[in-house]
C-alpha cells in the first residue's frame, strides 16, 4: 500500500453527477475487491468540500476519472483533475460509453479487472 495511515486511499474518484448511477457499481466493485476508494458521496453534510477533497487527494494513490460528455463539461471535474495533477497523482481515465445499455454492472464486467490493474500499476492498491 502507498500509505498506512487511516486516511489512506487507493483511489479518489472524479465523475459527473449525471453519471452517478453508472459509476457507483464500479466503485462498489473496487471496494468489494478490498480497495479503499473515495468519492464525494462520502463527504458529510456541512463539511468544507474543497478542504476534504484536497486532503483525500493527497492521501490517494491515484485519481480515477470517469470521462463522459458531462464530466468533460464540469468545472468541478476539471478542478479535481487539476488538483490531482498539481499533487503529482497518476490519473486513470475510463471513458463511459454513450451507449445507454451500458449500465454500471455491465461496465464492471467489462472494465473492473482493468481498473484494478491500472490502480496497481499506478501506485494505488499496490498490495491488492
Amino acid at each position: 500500500m502507498s500509505q498506512s495511515a487511516p486516511d489512506r486511499v487507493d483511489a479518489a474518484v472524479s465523475y459527473s453527477r449525471a453519471d452517478q448511477a453508472r459509476v457507483e457499481p464500479l466503485i462498489a466493485g473496487l471496494k468489494a475487491r478490498g480497495l479503499v476508494v473515495w468519492f464525494d458521496k462520502d463527504i458529510p453534510g456541512g463539511a468544507l468540500w474543497e478542504e476534504i477533497i484536497a486532503r483525500k487527494y493527497r492521501a490517494s494513490g491515484a485519481l480515477l476519472f470517469f470521462v463522459s460528455r458531462d464530466s468533460l463539461a464540469s468545472q468541478r471535474c476539471s478542478e479535481e483533475v487539476s488538483t490531482a495533477r498539481t499533487l503529482g497523482k497518476p490519473i486513470i481515465t475510463l471513458e463511459l460509453p454513450q451507449d445507454a445499455g451500458m449500465d454500471g454492472s455491465t461496465l464492471w464486467k467489462e472494465y473492473g479487472e482493468a481498473l484494478i490493474e491500472a490502480l496497481r500499476y499506478n501506485g494505488g492498491a499496490a498490495d491488492k
